[in-house]
């Protein structure tokens, strides 16, 4: 759910002091060696962009028990954190990671894009060519998995529905957990279509499908064929399967007024790493956004054609939008248990990142976390250092 796509209108972040009244000028127009002159008023000093980060993160917190937000701008880097990492759990920490949710997508277009850039595979490729086991049936029957290029499944232009309908991996003698869960489905899949290719819907289905493309082409699962690329794009400590138990986030679902907690090991299935899989802390993840922003001016870098070509709405990952006029690559997350945010303004040289454990496929938790992030980003926005 798009929470800030619209420009903030930010005010000055401290207004100038109003000077002292001096003495009366009727009264003496010299000062006197008997009167001393007031003093001169007190210097008012602006909040660091830290101080003014830690209230709303502090409110993020509370909607579940931990927040982390991670700013760099330039070579500065900023994190504030707030809350455990579970109930009476040890202390959010910039080294903590949380579940990212649906921004996991970037990641998954970014190696994709790479892939292209090394010329292992082109953005134009069909999907019939790179998956020649899935078919997708327009209403009339008609398999269109050859008018679907990886172009359009990473701007969601596949007519893909959102998810399959009635996936069951005991089907073909397999579990959520796994790690061949996606090349067993891509061996024979049929989905049909639910609009014309071409067609904007959002669609986790074309994300499961480009991860089944990147395992073929490393010949290993999603998880392993990505655990060397995250290194490469400044995340070494992030993952698609949580490694241990160390600086991990616990997952919070409120239903009812009830709270559950998920352990990590809970967000464990195969065939959603791809689009909403990624474990990182929120400085890693600035770090990947600062170079996604750089990739714009670059066009030597392997994610350069990730960051381009798009002027409004989704791109090949990054959704583009403008704040306070200045060009975005934007993409947030929410889902049970956990909601986040990746803001980037180019043109700054600036990258947010926002992670929580609070229930993000929630619309009230959602609604409730918005005047939040308002202010961290109106913050980030203010912040000279």
């Amino acid at each position: 759910m798009p929470w800030l796509g619209v420009a903030l209108a930010l005010g000055a972040a401290c207004a100038p002091a109003s000077p002292a009244a001096g003495p009366s000028e009727l009264a003496r127009t010299e000062p006197s060696a008997a009167m001393p002159t007031d003093p001169p008023p007190p210097v008012v000093k602006e909040p660091s962009l830290a101080q003014r980060l830690e209230t709303p993160t502090r409110s993020l917190a509370a909607l579940g028990t931990g927040a982390s937000v991670a700013l760099r701008r330039g070579e500065l880097e900023t994190v504030v954190t707030a809350g455990t990492e579970r109930p009476e759990g040890p202390p959010v920490s910039g080294a903590t990671r949380f579940n990212v949710a649906s921004v996991s997508k970037l990641l998954t277009a970014a190696r994709i894009t790479a892939l292209a850039y090394e010329q292992r595979l082109k953005l134009d490729d069909s999907l019939r060519s790179q998956l020649p086991g899935v078919r997708l049936p327009d209403e009339a029957g008609v398999d269109r998995s050859g008018d679907v290029t990886l172009d359009m499944l990473l701007r969601h232009l596949g007519g893909l529905p959102h998810q399959p309908p009635d996936l069951d991996p005991s089907r073909i003698g397999s579990s959520w957990v796994d790690p061949g869960l996606l090349r067993r489905l891509s061996d024979a899949w049929t989905v049909p279509l639910v609009a014309a290719p071409g067609t904007q819907r959002y669609s986790n289905l074309g994300y499961a499908l480009l991860g089944a493309i990147i395992e073929r082409s490393a010949g290993a699962s999603y998880a392993d064929a990505m655990s060397g690329y995250l290194a490469t794009v400044g995340m070494p400590n992030a993952s698609f399967v949580p490694r241990d138990a160390e600086h991990m986030a616990w997952g919070i679902v409120t239903r009812d007024g009830a709270r559950t907690t998920n352990p990590p090991g809970w967000y464990l299935s195969r065939y959603s790493m791809p689009f909403t899989g990624l474990w990182t802390s929120t400085p890693e993840l600035a770090r990947f956004g600062q170079g996604l922003g750089r990739a714009v001016g670059d066009e030597r870098s392997p994610l350069h054609a990730m960051v381009t070509g798009s002027a409004r709405g989704h791109g090949r990952g990054p959704i583009h939008g403008v704040i306070d006029g200045q060009p975005t690559l934007e993409h947030d997350g929410g889902g049970p248990g956990f909601l986040a945010l990746l803001v980037v303004l180019p043109g700054l040289d600036l990258s947010l990142a926002v992670a929580c454990n609070c229930n993000g496929d929630d619309r009230e938790v959602a609604e409730s976390a918005r005047p939040f992030l308002r202010e961290i980003l109106a913050a980030a926005l203010g912040a000279e250092g």
